[in-house]
């Protein structure tokens, strides 16, 4: 899609979210609000797209999942799988678990990347290869060793 119709959504999803700052319009609702807004004539760019998404997570879940669930999101989806990778190639210097560690930051940042431009949580696809990626690199991560008192 053009740039401009990509600014478009991303603008109709600010307004849907201006109107449900805390907990958004609801799953499913950001293509039934767009063309709500189109048809009562809160939304007048020539731009807009109708589609089911907004092109961009961020804004598709201010839209849909409200301040809330969007700070949820980038919480459990981007910052706790990062905190982890980052933790363990700092401890793991030089070792096969720092190449786990840095696959799963390329990962998070690849996907927290595109998703400025994609919604790809919306779509099987992109979700599937995300999730599978993470469980496999967070859980090929070793443990804290535990501290043994003897």
């Amino acid at each position: 899609r053009s740039i401009g119709a990509r600014v478009a959504m991303w603008s109709a999803a600010i307004d849907i979210w201006r109107d449900n700052p805390v907990f958004g319009s609801g799953l499913g609702n950001y293509n039934k609000e767009v063309r709500e807004r189109i048809g009562d004539g809160r939304i007048k760019s020539r731009n807009i797209t109708i589609f089911t998404q907004a092109h961009s997570i961020y804004f598709h879940s201010l839209a849909a999942l409200g301040t809330i669930g969007t700070l949820l999101m980038i919480l459990f989806s981007i910052v706790l799988p990062l905190r982890s990778y980052i933790a363990a190639s700092a401890r793991h210097e030089r070792s096969r678990a720092n190449f786990y560690a840095l696959a799963g930051i390329t990962v998070i940042t690849a996907y927290a990347v595109f998703g400025l431009t994609e919604t790809w949580y919306t779509r099987n696809p992109f979700i599937n290869v995300f999730v599978v990626y993470t469980a496999v690199f967070l859980t090929s991560l070793p443990r804290k060793e535990a501290n043994s008192v003897t």
